[in-house]
């Protein structure tokens, strides 16, 4: 289990619910007790039972669609926003490298040093935050943007080292280079966002499939039984009170 969790974190959680509701609807000794009756030869108290153990499973059923599907949208709403920061990290980093190339041409001075203080400073903050946004991509399956931005948030804390020394040049470059992380970065969570949004598509897809399919089957049986009842009732001149019972559920059921 541990296993699927690293793997799919979406499906494990779906089916850790799903067992949750089995358990605590106790279904599995619905099922012996069914079984006891028709042994017992108790077959209305085990019809009784299974219907309950349909209903039960049914339940379970939608547990574990609607939990992967909104587990989906949750991610995919994740990762935009996930886009979002990458984009502005990338406009600043960009703002701060043009910074520092403009610092590389200038001629040594008190003001070119304290400048680049103060441009080692802000390049130190933009390396913690990427650091931070490596690490939530990691915890949102974006292994290859999260890698990327471990990478830039790598040259921006060199960019600061060489800032800090005064070195307007190589800070210039490493700045450069850390943002060309940021824009591969940046591409590969836009793969993975649709990706996730594919994958939310066809769960969203497949339930439909799933619905109109029992539906399609629930009228089917409905449909054979009413056609039964009506040839009994063409048969016999008049219905059973439990045949006409029957009707009235089938009637209860044609509503739902």
């Amino acid at each position: 289990s541990k296993s699927l969790e690293s793997s799919d974190p979406l499906a494990a959680a779906a089916i850790a619910d799903g067992l949750h509701h089995v358990q605590r609807q106790a279904t599995s000794g619905k099922m012996r007790n069914a079984s006891q009756r028709i042994q017992n030869n108790q077959l209305a108290q085990a019809a009784s039972r299974q219907t309950n153990i349909a209903k039960d499973l049914d339940e379970m059923l939608a547990i574990l669609s609607n939990r992967k599907e909104q587990e989906l949208a949750r991610l995919v709403e994740q990762l935009r926003n996930a886009e979002k920061r990458m984009a502005e990290l990338r406009a600043r980093q960009r703002g701060l490298q043009k910074q520092m190339e403009q610092a590389a041409t200038q001629p040594d001075s008190d003001e070119k040093k304290q400048q680049l203080q103060r441009l080692a400073r802000q390049q130190k903050e933009l390396q913690q935050e990427a650091a931070r946004l490596a690490r939530r991509l990691e915890r949102l399956q974006a292994q290859q943007a999260g890698r990327s931005t471990s990478n830039a948030a790598g040259k921006m804390n060199q960019a600061g080292g060489a800032s800090q020394q005064g070195d307007a040049q190589s800070a210039a470059q490493q700045a450069q280079a850390a943002e060309k992380d940021l824009e591969e970065a940046q591409q590969q969570l836009a793969e993975r966002r649709k990706q996730a949004e594919e994958d939310l598509a066809r769960e969203q897809l497949a339930k439909l499939e799933d619905s109109l399919k029992s539906l399609h089957n629930r009228q089917e049986k409905l449909t054979h039984e009413t056609e039964r009842l009506e040839q009994l009732r063409v048969a016999n001149g008049k219905l059973t009170r439990g045949q006409s019972s029957t009707v009235h559920d089938l009637a209860r059921q044609q509503k739902l």
